[in-house]
């Protein structure tokens, strides 16, 4: 019979089977297998393609489009032709496959072998395929090559694609076990091959050639602008060389030629590596993931947010990166498919090499299937990895963003119920686990996959043996459930106690200088080490729970193993070479699926634990929209309106912080909001801007609002960004608003002008500068109504008002005119009488002093001329190095990681003691596994025919008996790697910490606190609980130690203080008398908070000494110092706690002195009031107090240590005048016979001083009496007063 009459593979097997033989090849099954999947995929895929044309024909009206030939002419020149390449390769299959179709139905009628149902199933499959392209060829002939090829049609070709290499491949498998395979069969084969490949390069590049879209579908908004926006796009694509690559560049990565060739010439930075391709950037993918969320969390709770949960989260991130998800899906089964080859065709490669008569001409054809294998194995993979790695970039970038959104909306009540160490670890360790997770996600339908191929696989060479190993795979799964419920209950204990730590360290951070002025670091750090104890409870129960997770399924593939051979020991299936090699060669490729379960299961576990703790943050009580109405600008002449408000920030109609508010303020009007510390002028502020929970009444505002905060909100970057914000430089406006700040003088006393990069914190600004600028950023934005929160405390500014407002106990007391309202009230009567009473103290010092005036002070002169040529230098310094800035880049090791990075992270834990074990248990652990398989192989015949060396028993019992060997040694290796990565970890931790708590406060101010909450979120996070699994081999430990480990290993950090930039303080000599009131001034920047930071040693002097009692500080311990020193700073601060910790953080003083302490600083009545007395509650940063309340508990800090020397760094900036008369008089009473050294803005707080020192630009230039200094009425202090004196006349 000619080969293209042959009889199917499958009947001949049936044949055969006829005839005696007990066999039943796997090829049968296989082929119908194959077949009967094409068939049906083919017909669904016909149905959905008919059901299109006829919704296509019903929008045309029953006519053809008349676009879909029209348009190929409109096509851009130059491009791939991927529509007419991919029309053509679809009607060339069409015509292939219906004539295929009929000659098999002629020759099955020709020949008359009836209609079987093998035949049946094989005409089916012809008709399917036929049917199938056919109206795909229609279907693409009406689409038109004006539209992109659909995403369905590309998945279709994918799919077809891989059955027609899984159709070759069968009957490559067939042909090899002596089966004959008819010729339509190859050439249907070679035909869908190659055809798949055409069709597939066109879908790929048919997404990338920018030509599929008409002008018809561009957006109507983009109008005049279309063009300009393609030219951004095409750009866009350019910059990206990705985007822009071709086929054969994606497919070999050569698109990464340029960037690797230039990383090898030098150190790349951030200039040299190409653009994001646009779904890869924020911009592309937050709104469209927005989108997606919105329309998954349809229902809204009672509080009125969307109910976001975690499977709602999950799907809105499919929905976002399905595309990456269906990719990967493909390229998982390609390689998984390749993978699998080897095992199937290598007991055929054992009978060749055995001179089987079989397989004496199969050889070329078999090395060849194993390259191909091979190379599709490879080639898979690597996509496989790369689009993973963009889809878990995808996924993590687009959820950083929305809770970075979400965060910028939270009400006053969210905020306080999560804190700010929460949301960094939502960030930098949920969002990241959840783009990790993208690693894992097809392996919860590649497992079953995976043990069916196995199984198949099996059951070729072992038969029903293979049902054993299918059980025992089964028990394994099982056996992992109970661990896997104990791991997600630790993991979320673990991730609370992160929580809490991280809360604290980033408050600690954020306030580290008080720590260090007060020598209260070491206390925060004992607070640090106790919450990471508890932290560590829970780690170390998850980590060994992994660890008997990991056991057993490290040990799963050889307990499948010996459950197999048993099986067939029991069964009386004989055991040759070949058989065992490719069973020994399936367990091999079926331990990837197995040993990445247990990590499948913890990613399972961990990112369900993350993505219920975002959906938690998300569905958080926002700021509500409708709390104020906002009008367009310029339709009504009031500016705000508040009708009948009341406002609370506990959202308690019980307790209103605002009650009775009705007021109006006109457009152009300057309104001012007086009153005591604690009368609600913030919070009126803050019911303007919508931040305080309105229990009733009415806000209104017309226009745009900009606000400035009473302590200045400055970012980390350059003085230009910080005030552009984000708006285009509008050079002339730029600078009218810094002349109106007083910007400009400061700008040239600067390194770097406006270019001049702010430490975290503005720590490289006056406070007068900070509020400067923020004034500068809010008057930039040219906005309708400024909102100022007393920002010219700490400024010398002058403010005229229209209107004032009285505020006392949250209600407007007086308003009305200044004139009107002076005589018809007490409460503004309080506060200009105790203004007036400053300047009475100003005018009798004024008149003692006469009329008698001197010249400069000579030393003054001579000082200033022997600096000048110091200055020159500084200049001189600051044009030749560019890099003075005190914010530095982030240093990056160059060249390769060195044996010292992995030896000290090694010998870290009990000195490198376990690592010897570790590593002999994985030796072992591999001689056994390679011993194992060599006795296998050796000890079973190559063929039933051949005696076999030993007993079936004794093959069975030595197998046994080296598999429970290498399981203990992968259990013992497990436990050594946990019990040394636990103590590094915790060593790491404890080093780290102490060597950022001991570091100097240069180090804080250099080195913004985003870099440590990493070092002590995200990459602790890996450390703890990632490198203990990834050492278990060589290849995770080399990827990873090189770029955590590396980072972890480095905690004692080398940090100094910017030595490149100019002084500050330049040839200071001054001395404080013992037991005397030395008050500083000096104009904004002119060094005199410099001076207390030097003299606390925060900066250590570069040239010259400080002593105190003869004792030079720089040679004693900066905790005996700051001990012995109190300070009110500039900026009160308060933790979270208690009234108690705040005021007694060491626990040193009873509750009578803590009492004697608040009457003292005039709190004691307002803690009285709270229920909880000196155990209420202070929430993060003190929030729940005003500025001033907390500037008063710094007071009875201060009174309480009662230090024989008293620093008081403009420690009255943020209260008023009446409160500020308060603080002075108690400083007098409780700290007479201190020293006292004040820095004020206020002239009034220093006139009491016994000694006056004047600063200007960190010279001294005048320092004597105050009476002595206002006698010269050319001195500069004269002049001070007299501005402001006038200032205050005017006001």
């Amino acid at each position: 019979m000619p080969s293209s009459t042959a009889a199917p593979p499958y009947t001949a097997a049936v044949a055969a089977a006829s005839k005696g033989y007990l066999t039943f090849d796997v090829s049968f099954l296989g082929l119908l297998f194959i077949h009967g999947a094409g068939a049906a995929a083919h017909a669904v895929v016909a149905l959905a393609v008919a059901v299109r044309l006829l919704l296509l024909f019903r929008r045309c009206g029953g006519g053809v489009a008349k676009d879909g030939v029209a348009a190929a002419a409109s096509r851009r020149g130059g491009s791939f032709p991927c529509h007419g390449v991919a029309a053509c390769a679809t009607w060339a299959l069409a015509a292939f496959q219906a004539a295929l179709a009929a000659y098999t139905c002629y020759l099955y009628v020709a020949t008359g072998s009836g209609w079987p149902r093998d035949t049946v199933l094989d005409v089916a499959d012809a008709a399917a395929r036929a049917v199938a392209w056919l109206l795909l060829a229609a279907y693409l002939h009406q689409l038109g090559s004006r539209r992109r090829l659909p995403a369905p049609l590309k998945l279709w070709w994918a799919l077809f694609f891989l059955l027609s290499v899984l159709a070759a491949a069968a009957h490559v498998a067939t042909s090899l076990d002596g089966l004959p395979v008819p010729a339509r069969s190859w050439a249907l084969d070679a035909v869908s091959v190659v055809a798949g490949v055409v069709l597939l390069c066109a879908g790929f590049l048919n997404g990338r050639d920018g030509g599929g879209d008409s002008a018809a579908e561009e957006p109507l908004l983009n109008g005049a602008h279309g063009t300009a926006s393609g030219e951004n796009t095409r750009s866009a694509a350019e910059a990206s060389r990705f985007t822009g690559a071709g086929f054969l560049s994606v497919l070999t990565f050569s698109w990464m030629g340029p960037l690797l060739a230039v990383g090898h010439k030098k150190t790349l930075g951030l200039d040299d590596v190409p653009d994001l391709d646009p779904g890869d950037s924020v911009s592309g993918l937050l709104p469209t993931f927005t989108a997606n969320l919105e329309a998954v969390s349809g229902d809204v709770s009672v509080s009125g947010q969307k109910a976001v949960t975690a499977f709602k989260l999950t799907k809105a991130l499919v929905r976002t990166v399905w595309w990456h998800v269906a990719v990967t899906a493909f390229y998982a089964l390609v390689y998984n498919v390749a993978t699998y080859v080897g095992p199937y065709l290598i007991d055929s490669l054992v009978q060749y090499l055995n001179a089987d008569e079989r397989y004496a001409s199969k050889g070329q054809l078999l090395v060849l299937v194993f390259i191909v294998a091979k190379v599709f194995e490879c080639v898979s993979q690597r996509h496989w990895f790369f689009r993973l790695q963009q889809a878990g970039i995808r996924a993590r970038s687009a959820l950083v963003a929305v809770v970075y959104q979400k965060g910028l909306s939270l009400s006053s009540q969210s905020r306080q119920s999560r804190t700010s160490g929460e949301m960094i670890n939502i960030i930098s360790v949920d969002a990241d686990r959840v783009g990790i997770f993208a690693w894992y996600m097809h392996d919860l339908w590649l497992v079953p996959l995976q043990v069916g191929m196995a199984l198949f696989i099996l059951y070729s060479t072992l038969g029903l043996a293979s049902l054993a190993a299918l059980g025992a795979t089964v028990v394994v799964m099982l056996a992992n459930v109970p661990p896997g419920q104990m791991q997600e209950k630790f993991q979320q204990k673990l991730m609370d106690c992160k929580d809490v730590r991280m809360k604290a360290t980033s408050e600690i951070l954020r306030n580290m200088r008080i720590l260090k002025l007060q020598g209260w670091e070491m206390k925060f750090l004992s607070k640090i080490i106790e919450l990471r104890k508890t932290e560590t409870n829970w780690l170390r129960k998850y980590l060994y729970t992994s660890t008997v997770v990991s056991f057993v399924f490290w040990g799963a593939p050889t307990f499948v193993a010996v459950v197999t051979f048993g099986a067939c020991m029991l069964m009386g299936i004989p055991l040759e070479s070949g058989k065992v090699l490719s069973a020994l060669a399936t367990f091999r490729v079926l331990q990837e699926p197995i040993y990445n379960l247990p990590d499948t299961v913890s990613m399972v576990i961990q990112t369900k634990v993350s993505l219920d703790r975002i959906a938690s943050f998300l569905c958080l009580e926002e700021l509500p929209t409708d709390a104020v109405q906002r009008l367009p600008s310029g339709t009504s002449d009031v500016a705000i309106e508040v009708s009948d408000g009341c406002f609370s920030w506990e959202a308690s109609p019980e307790l209103p912080t605002l009650k009775d508010l009705n007021f109006q303020a006109r457009r152009g009007m300057r309104v001012a909001v007086c009153g005591t510390v604690g009368s609600g002028k913030s919070s009126l502020l803050s019911c303007i801007l919508g931040e305080i929970p309105k229990l009733s009444g009415e806000v209104k505002i017309c226009g745009t609002t900009a606000y400035v905060s009473q302590s200045a909100w400055i970012q980390s970057g350059k003085i230009q960004e910080n005030i552009l914000f984000g708006r285009e430089m509008d050079s002339e406006k730029y600078e009218r608003v810094l002349e109106s700040c007083s910007l400009k003088k400061d700008l040239e006393i600067l390194p770097f002008g406006d270019q001049t990069v702010i430490g975290e914190r503005g720590i490289n600004l006056s406070g007068g500068q900070k509020q400067r600028i923020q004034i500068a950023r809010a008057l930039y934005q040219e906005a309708d109504i400024y909102l100022f929160d007393d920002p010219f405390s700490a400024v010398d500014a002058h403010t005229g008002s229209h209107l004032f407002k009285v505020m006392k106990d949250g209600r407007i007391a007086q308003a009305g005119r200044y004139n009107d309202i002076l005589g018809s009230g007490e409460e503004f009567m309080e506060l200009v009488g105790a203004h007036k009473d400053a300047l009475t103290a100003l005018d009798s010092i004024d008149a003692a002093g006469g009329s008698n005036e001197s010249s400069p002070s000579r030393a003054t002169e001579k000082l200033t001329r022997s600096l000048s040529s110091a200055e020159k230098k500084d200049k001189q310094d600051e044009g030749n190095n560019q890099s003075g800035q005190l914010v530095q880049e982030e240093e990056r090791e160059k060249g390769k990681v060195g044996f010292w990075v992995y030896w000290e992270y090694l010998t870290l834990a009990y000195k490198g003691a376990l690592v010897p074990f570790v590593l002999l248990a994985h030796i072992l652990f591999q001689v056994l596994q390679i011993g194992s398989n060599y006795w296998m192989a050796w000890a079973a015949p190559v063929s039933k025919d051949v005696e076999p060396p030993v007993s079936m028993s004794t093959l069975i019992y030595v197998y046994i008996a080296l598999a429970v060997g290498s399981s203990f040694c992968v259990l013992v290796r497990a436990l050594f790697l946990v019990t040394a990565s636990y103590k590094t970890a915790i060593m790491l931790f404890n080093k780290m910490h102490m060597s950022i708590f001991r570091a100097p406060m240069s180090f804080f101010d250099s080195t913004p606190s985003g870099r440590i909450l990493n070092r002590a979120s995200t990459d602790q996070s890996e450390v703890d609980t990632s490198i203990a699994f990834q050492m278990g081999s060589v290849a995770y430990a080399v990827i990873q130690l090189v770029g955590i480990i590396a980072v972890m290993s480095q905690v004692a950090w080398q940090v100094k203080y910017a030595p490149q930039l100019p002084f500050v303080l330049k040839g200071l000599t001054v001395t404080f008398p013992g037991g005397l009131k030395t008050g500083i001034v000096g104009r904004t920047g002119s060094g005199k908070s410099t001076l207390i930071q030097a003299l606390f040693r925060i900066v250590d002097p570069t040239i010259g000494q400080i002593l105190i009692d003869g004792v030079d500080i720089c040679t004693i311990g900066l905790h005996d110092l700051r001990s012995r020193l109190s300070i009110i700073p500039q900026e009160p601060t308060m933790f979270e706690g208690t009234v108690r910790s705040n005021l007694d953080p060491l626990g040193e003083y009873t509750d009578n002195q803590i009492w004697e302490a608040l009457d003292s600083c005039q709190l004691g009545d307002e803690v009285r009031k709270k229920e909880l007395k000196l155990d209420s509650p202070v929430i993060e940063n003190g929030e729940n107090w005003s500025v001033g309340q907390r500037q008063l508990v710094c007071l009875g800090r201060v009174i309480l240590k009662r230090s024989k020397i008293l620093v008081l760094d403009e420690a009255t900036a943020s209260v008023d005048t009446a409160t500020d008369n308060l603080i002075q008089k108690t400083l007098r009473q409780q700290f007479s016979e201190a020293t006292v050294i004040t820095i004020a803005h206020r002239i009034t707080s220093v006139l009491d001083s016994d000694m006056v020192l004047l600063l200007d630009n960190g010279v001294a230039v005048e320092r004597d009496t105050p009476a002595k200094l206002l006698e010269d009425k050319s001195s500069l202090f004269s002049k001070l007063v007299a501005e402001y004196t006038m200032r205050s006349t005017h006001t």
